[in-house]
């Protein structure tokens, strides 16, 4: 069985992982990429880092490599990456190409790497040709499989639903995103001394969803305003897109059940039987590796 490289970028790691073709995640390392950044070229760091990775597996030629942010339309380099500047207008894939020459590369943004992962390797019975995938985390990545094809629209970079203006004058991302669910959390917990979010060291999504587990409102209303602002994105998607099966993914993805119920509620409120009556919202089943073997199924 063939095996292949998904390499996943972030602002805060890179992980390598050699993956089989069946989506099978044999080994994977990690390495901050806050440590590039002490050095003084980060560039020429990164690409190394990249390499050396790359060359620790010697019997795979073949490599995906997910990036956070738009490429150009041919695939080749980097347009803008928000949490990684130094990355912007580069052509990476020709710089890879050139320091390894025997090996073939893939690139794509990540949140569409992550559909493609879910789309290759998830569970025969559950697949569709056809869905929305969201990532929930930081901010809010969006991407479409659109009858067996990813959709990367005009120019490359479709699908940015994160930065659709919702109806409080915000992005969706700023209200879905980590940063806008625990600014909204500290609000509520200025005007209530009993919440059981004042228990916590410090405020994340993670404790949010613990304290949401136990019932304290405050909590409950914060995943009740991304339901909120979720529901709105998934409403202008699937007005345009006609496609009826929603996957969500991402590191706040396992709070699904405090986030759906208002999800639905806005869905209805909003959207016809011709939409309701078809459609699907599931979470995604690749979990935390789903950019390592998103990008892995790349090369396929």
């Amino acid at each position: 069985m063939k095996q292949f490289l998904g390499i996943d970028i972030g602002g805060t790691n890179i992980k390598i992982g050699l993956v089989k073709e069946n989506g099978v995640l044999l080994d994977k390392k990690k390495i901050p990429t806050g440590s590039l950044r002490d050095q003084d070229n980060f560039i020429d760091n990164f690409v190394q880092t990249l390499v050396d990775g790359i060359l620790s597996y010697k019997e795979v030629l073949e490599v995906g490599i997910a990036l956070p942010g738009t490429l150009t339309k041919d695939r080749k380099g980097t347009v803008e990456l928000t949490n990684i500047p130094e990355l912007n207008h580069i052509s990476l894939k020709n710089i890879l190409e050139k320091k390894l020459p025997n090996h073939t590369f893939f690139l794509e943004n990540d949140a569409n790497v992550a559909a493609i992962g879910e789309y290759h390797f998830t569970d025969q019975k559950v697949k569709t040709d056809s869905f929305l995938f969201l990532t929930l985390g930081t901010g809010l990545g969006s991407s479409v499989i659109l009858d067996k094809k990813l959709f990367i629209g005009g120019s490359g970079n479709a699908m940015e639903l994160g930065h659709i203006v919702a109806s409080n004058g915000k992005t969706i991302e700023m209200n879905t995103g980590r940063h806008g669910m625990i600014t909204f959390a500290q609000e509520l917990m200025a005007k209530n001394p009993h919440s059981l979010l004042h228990q916590e060291e410090y405020i994340s999504p993670r404790t949010i969803e613990n304290a949401a587990e136990k019932g304290d409102k405050n909590a409950l209303d914060v995943f009740e305003m991304v339901g909120k602002f979720l529901g709105e994105g998934i409403i202008a998607s699937l007005r345009i897109l006609d496609i009826d099966t929603v996957i969500i993914g991402g590191g706040i993805s396992p709070a699904l059940p405090y986030i759906l119920p208002t999800v639905n509620i806005t869905l209805k409120n909003y959207l016809t039987p011709y939409y309701l009556n078809k459609l699907t919202i599931r979470q995604a089943k690749l979990g935390n590796d789903a950019g390592i073997l998103g990008a892995a199924a790349l090369c396929i």
